[in-house]
């Protein structure tokens, strides 16, 4: 069996992944609050400082993308190859309104044609 702490927002940022890590250790895996991929310049942003290599080292952490376009993801999960994460988490639950109306979490699932042929497009560009 193994235990991953799956992301809250605003809540498991890596501050809180630190301090759990430190005090009850034994989490496999940490998953980060997601990240969009169409953001410039993102280590810069609050994201940024989530994905940050320096604030989740001895942890294995993926990083959480949510996000519709497949050319943009898969950017984003190279850039993140080459801070050193091996990993992503792709987001395909999140309720939130805001976030589903633009086809993005849970709101992929409104249409599985169109999601089908997101993975299709990320998996085959997948490096």
């Amino acid at each position: 069996m193994q235990l991953y702490l799956a992301p809250m927002e605003e809540v498991t940022g890596f501050i809180f992944r630190n301090v759990t890590d430190r005090h009850f250790p034994g989490a496999d895996r940490y998953i980060t609050p997601f990240v969009s991929p169409n953001q410039k310049n993102i280590l810069k942003t609050k994201d940024g400082r989530e994905i940050n290599p320096e604030h989740n080292e001895g942890k294995q952490v993926a990083v959480q993308i949510m996000g519709n376009r497949s050319e943009e993801v898969a950017e984003l999960a190279g850039y993140l190859k080459e801070l050193g994460y091996g990993e992503i988490n792709l987001n395909f639950g999140c309720p939130s309104d805001t976030v589903a109306k633009k086809f993005r979490g849970s709101g992929m699932l409104r249409d599985l044609k169109q999601m089908e042929d997101f993975l299709y497009e990320l998996f085959s560009d997948s490096r």
